[in-house]
């Protein structure tokens, strides 16, 4: 191989790293933009943590339903590439806010 060919290779594979990497922190940076029952904008005080995620709803009767068949609701914001938040506790509620 030639000095040449070892770059360009070199510089592909350099460029192919940073698009990996960077797909993978955008991928972090995307919030729930939905309430995964009623499908409207959520409310960062209207929210339920489930297996170490949070997950926000947009008004006060959703986290029930929610609650009722969370493995369901989990599944389709999977499916639907929803990206949720880690959970900073392992608790239920709302925010005081």
């Amino acid at each position: 191989m030639t000095m040449k060919q070892l770059m360009k290779i070199f510089f592909l594979s350099l460029a192919v790293l940073f698009f990996i990497s960077s797909a993978s922190v955008y991928a972090k940076e995307i919030k729930q933009q939905k309430c995964p029952i009623m499908g409207y904008k959520p409310s960062e005080r209207l929210f339920v943590d489930y297996k170490g995620k949070r997950i926000y709803f947009c008004c006060g009767s959703c986290p029930s339903t929610f609650l009722k068949e969370p493995d369901k609701y989990m599944e389709k914001m999977k499916l639907e590439g929803i990206f949720l938040e880690d959970s900073p506790t392992a608790q239920i509620g709302a925010s005081g806010k």
